[in-house]
């Protein structure tokens, strides 16, 4: 095999998990909308950490207040 077989070959490799990130992140943020949190709405906060938080946090209504 070539270097530039092998270059082309990781290329497309990498195409296809950028499509597949895509399909992913997609979906998570149809399914972000089904919860009630504007966290996305805060500069920095993409779509992936927003779901961390979610994961993490769970129900925010369980809590009193923001402290």
């Amino acid at each position: 095999m070539t270097s530039a077989f092998i270059t082309q070959s990781l290329a497309r490799c990498l195409e296809q998990q950028k499509e597949e990130i895509a399909l992913v992140e997609a979906e998570i943020k149809r399914m972000l909308q089904f919860f009630d949190y504007k966290l996305t709405t805060i500069s920095g906060i993409s779509i992936a950490i927003a779901s961390k938080l979610i994961a993490e946090i769970g129900d925010i209504n369980r809590f009193r207040n923001a402290e």
